[in-house]
Parts: structure tokens; sequence; C-alpha cells
């Protein structure tokens, strides 16, 4: 860090600028003035919140002194000057106490207690009305706020399905279940099934198949595999006979 430093004129800056941000001198400049052996600290440089002249002009705190605030502690202040005084000396003390129940009295008399009202007339006194004799607005009936409300229905949903539920179809012939169809219902759903076993029967038939004419056409490879062996076996033998 720079100091510019003119001691004559009182002048001091440094390049942090702590003083022109903060209202405050840098240690930088304190190092200065100190290395200068300045006796008198600038004037310039002391801010008036350092000074006494930060304190109010008495005619404010004149114009402040009747506050109720003021006037508590001043009257806190004096009953507690007394009480330290009178400590030692109890018959002063005594006429002391006294004179302060002579003054609650009198506080009594000047300004009586108000009387002990209810909640509701307090109530009735904050809102400028009294509660009326008859209730015309009564507790409404307690309502489902759970989830959302159903959609209206058009007069021709209605018509098409009066009582409001969902019908059953068959999933087979698609037509709505009811006593009368019932029978047909369940028949349709016997033939289903029996089809369903028997597919299931040729299927399996069809499988077990496929595996026996795979496990033959094993057995003759291996069969064919064993025999050309045996023949080569063979006319190696009788090729070392002739030889």
């Amino acid at each position: 860090m720079v100091v510019l430093c003119k001691p004559s004129e009182e002048f001091y800056q440094c390049t942090c600028k702590r003083f022109e941000s903060y209202g405050l001198l840098c240690r930088h400049i304190f190092y200065v003035i100190r290395l200068s052996k300045v006796k008198n600290f600038p004037r310039k440089y002391v801010l008036r919140r350092w000074s006494q002249d930060s304190l109010p002009p008495p005619s404010v705190i004149q114009a402040i002194a009747d506050s109720p605030d003021i006037i508590l502690r001043e009257i806190f202040r004096s009953v507690e000057y007394c009480m330290n005084r009178y400590a030692n000396e109890p018959e002063l003390l005594q006429k002391f106490r006294d004179h302060q129940v002579q003054l609650m009295a009198k506080a009594d008399v000047d300004v009586p207690i108000p009387k002990k009202t209810n909640k509701r007339d307090r109530i009735a006194s904050i809102l400028g009305m009294s509660q009326p004799e008859e209730i015309i607005v009564n507790v409404p009936k307690q309502v489902s706020t759970k989830g959302s409300r159903k959609r209206i229905k058009s007069s021709i949903e209605r018509s098409m399905n009066p009582s409001g539920k969902r019908r059953k179809n068959c999933r087979f012939c698609k037509c709505s279940m009811n006593d009368r169809n019932q029978a047909k219902y369940n028949a349709i759903r016997a033939q289903v099934a029996a089809k369903k076993a028997s597919d299931k029967a040729g299927v399996r038939e069809m499988k077990q198949k496929e595996r026996l004419a795979a496990k033959k056409a094993r057995l003759a490879e291996k069969n064919a595999s064993v025999l050309a062996a045996k023949k080569a076996r063979t006319a190696e033998k009788n090729a070392c006979v002739v030889s």
C-alpha cells in the first residue's frame, strides 16, 4: 500500500481507500503518522460521532423531558433514593411507608379500578356490536372435501344408465350380463375353456412327437458313426494281414 503524506497540510491518503469507503483511517496511515512524530492528531480525521458533539442539543432533551417513560424513570429513581436514605432510620422509613399508602389510596380514588368483564363483553366492546338474541345463521352441514367433485352428467348419459352404475359386459360375446343371458355366458365360457384345453393338449402332443423324432435322429446318427468306425478298423486289419 502507498500512503500520500503532506504533514504541513495535514493531508493523508492511502491507496486502500478505507477512509473514503468507511470513514475510518487505515493502519497504514496510522503507521505513517507515528513515523512522522505528529503531536496533534489532524482534526478533520476525527469524526463527529467520536466527540461530544454527537450528543443532541439541550433543547431537544428539554422537549422530550415530559414523556411518560422519563417521568416513570424519575419516579422510580426518587422512590429508590428515599428507601436507601431511610434504610437505617426505622421511624422515618415507617412514615415514608404510610405516606406511600396514602398516595395509593388517593390513586384508587382518582383512577378507579374498572369492573371485570367477561370475554363476550370484551369482544362486543371491541367489535362495537353485541350478540343478537335470535341466531339466524346455523352451523352448515358437514360435507366431504376429499378429492374433487364428480362430473355432472348430461341428460343423455343419465337416460342411458339410470342406475348410475357401470354395467358389466361379457368378455366373449360383449353383451351385457343379466339373469337372462347368464346361462348363455356360462356355455360360452365352457366352450372357450374346452377349446383352450384341447389346444394345450395338441401343443403338448406335438412337442412330445418332436422330442421323439429328435431322439431317433440322434440315435441313428450315433449308430451310423459306430458302424463307420467299425468298418474302418476291419479294413485296416485286412490290409495288415495282406501285407
